[in-house]
């Protein structure tokens, strides 16, 4: 079972005119080593912020466990 499981996670900021995710999936298993990477800018913050439930308004699916962050 995988730990965590993103789904085509999109976010845009409320003031941005683009999504600085879009359509983001991947699965992290329970005991693997995950790294994220990228330059400033690419969504790694917004992307960690929708997965421990600091930014709700994202589109897709992020289930932790097998659900979703603050159930």
């Amino acid at each position: 079972m995988e730990a965590v499981k993103i789904s085509n996670l999109s976010y845009k900021y409320p003031s941005a005119d683009e999504y600085c995710l879009k359509n983001v999936s991947f699965s992290v298993s329970e005991g693997e080593v995950c790294a994220i990477v990228g330059p400033n800018g690419c969504g790694k913050t917004s992307m960690i912020k929708s997965i421990v439930g600091l930014i709700n308004d994202y589109e897709g699916k992020i289930l932790i466990n097998g659900k979703a962050p603050g159930v």
